[in-house]
C-alpha cells in the first residue's frame, strides 16, 4: 500500500477531527506536498459541506400506517 492510499483511508477520520494529533499532523504534512491527494481532500470536504446544507429528511406523514 502506498503512502497516498494510507492518507487517503483517513480521510473521513480527519474531517471528523478522529485521529491521534500526531496522525492529523501527518495527514496535513501529506497534503501541504502531495497534489493529488489534495485534490482528492478537496473533493471530500466539498461534499461533506454540501451534505451539512441539506435539511433533516421528515418521515412521510402515513409511516405509522
Amino acid at each position: 500500500m502506498s503512502s497516498c492510499d494510507s492518507i487517503r483511508e483517513q480521510f473521513s477520520a480527519y474531517l471528523d477531527g478522529d485521529l491521534t494529533g500526531v496522525a492529523m499532523q501527518s495527514v496535513a504534512s501529506h497534503l501541504d506536498h502531495c497534489r493529488d491527494c489534495a485534490a482528492d481532500f478537496g473533493q471530500w470536504r466539498s461534499l461533506q459541506r454540501a451534505l451539512g446544507t441539506l435539511a433533516p429528511a421528515r418521515p412521510p406523514a402515513d409511516l405509522g400506517l
